[in-house]
């Protein structure tokens, strides 16, 4: 019933509309002396109703819908009263009242069409009373100024009624709704928008889980908000122990696909870096005394098996050993999300990743010989991770 608000609201404004344009045409017709002069303005009048609607559009935000009956207007009556210049029996037989009503009747139905209510039907019952009383109604109209007096009282005494009824519900109980069934993201987000009751606190939830902090409708119940990722977005506003919902579905468009396929590149980059640099620190720490043992060993003459002395050693480093193997299968992943983004420099990280892959490899299986094969196969690879390191 809240909706009752705007049509008050559509009512009082073509009521003003009205006061205006025949305030003109009568001061017109009074103070002229020509004929047609007269005669024009009458049959232009509501091209000027039409006018006078823009005109206020153009000063309040709550006549959008006017404009559609305003367009209407303009449209129909321009067309019979063109027609009328060459055929005068157009005028004879009130077609341009008929393009009157029928405006009316039109823009009632475009209004109901729009927000898919029959609440805002107001324009179609004055466009079918418009040609009952001007058109057909043979008898007398007993209101002061006739026909236009009838209208007028009409229109205003009905706005007032609806306007301040609509005015109490709206303010009185929880309503809201969306502007849009649904919205495709920008790049970075989508606006979701709506009108709920004046100065209520409106919750918004998404795919079920509450996002805060919770926004707010004005004093004219418009609220507005930035969603961020795709999904339903559900709406809420509670009022005396009342709650009322509406949804949007927010979606997913090309350019906001490759704007989050860039963020998780760049995410993805910063995760392989560091994982990188911690991997390449616990394997030097393992490689290290693997060397210095093995050293130790040959320069000591001590006998016994190298490969038992370099398990003993990689068991003294198994924290190392275990962060190398996480980060490793971390590493893995996140050269996927790069692979999967399209990202340019997954060639360049993929070949960072192998680097490191020998890198360890080397450490924890050393390779047959003595310790200088070792010794020279891990710089070699030691120097790569580093320059690795250095270049990103």
């Amino acid at each position: 019933m809240y909706n009752l608000y705007y049509s008050g609201t559509n009512l009082l404004v073509l009521g003003a509309a009205l006061l205006v344009t025949w305030g003109i045409t009568f001061l017109v017709t009074k103070r002229s002396k020509k004929e047609r002069t007269k005669q024009l303005v009458n049959n232009w009048q509501y091209v000027i109703l039409a006018i006078i609607l823009y005109i206020f559009n153009a000063i309040a935000w709550f006549t959008n819908d006017a404009n559609v009956l305003a367009g209407n207007l303009i449209v129909l009556v321009t067309i019979v009263n063109l027609v009328g210049i060459k055929k005068p029996v157009v005028f004879e037989k009130q077609l341009n009242e008929w393009a009157a009503g029928i405006s009316f009747i039109l823009a009632g139905l475009m209004t109901v069409s729009n927000y898919s209510n029959w609440m805002y039907i107001e324009y179609s019952i004055i466009g079918i009373l418009w040609i009952y009383f001007k058109i057909f109604y043979k008898k007398e109209i007993k209101v002061k100024y006739g026909f236009r007096g009838l209208m007028l009282s009409i229109t205003i005494v009905t706005g007032i009624i609806l306007y301040m009824f609509g005015s109490y519900v709206n303010t009185n109980t929880a309503h809201i709704r969306t502007n849009d069934y649904s919205v495709k993201l920008g790049k970075h987000s989508a606006t979701i928008s709506g009108y709920a009751t004046p100065n209520a606190k409106v919750r918004t939830y998404l795919n079920g889980s509450e996002e805060t902090p919770a926004e707010h409708a004005d004093s004219d119940g418009y609220f507005e908000f930035t969603a961020q990722k795709p999904g339903k977005w559900v709406v809420k506003v509670t009022k005396n122990g009342k709650t009322d919902s509406d949804y949007t579905y927010v979606k997913k468009s090309a350019a906001w696909k490759k704007y989050q396929a860039k963020i998780e590149a760049d995410r993805a980059i910063r995760h392989f870096e560091a994982y990188y640099q911690e991997a390449a620190e616990a394997i030097d720490n393992i490689g290290v005394d693997e060397y210095n043992t093995w050293s130790n060993v040959n320069d000591s003459g001590v006998g016994g098996s190298i490969d038992s002395t370099l398990e003993n050693v990689q068991e003294k480093h198994k924290k190392d050993l275990n962060t190398a193997k996480l980060d490793l299968i971390l590493l893995q992943s996140e050269l996927k999300v790069l692979e999967d983004s399209g990202n340019s420099d997954y060639d360049t990280y993929h070949q960072y990743y192998r680097d490191l892959k020998k890198f360890y490899n080397i450490t924890v299986n050393p390779p047959a010989g003595d310790i200088d094969n070792f010794g020279d196969e891990y710089q070699d690879t030691r120097s790569s991770v580093s320059d690795d390191i250095d270049e990103y």
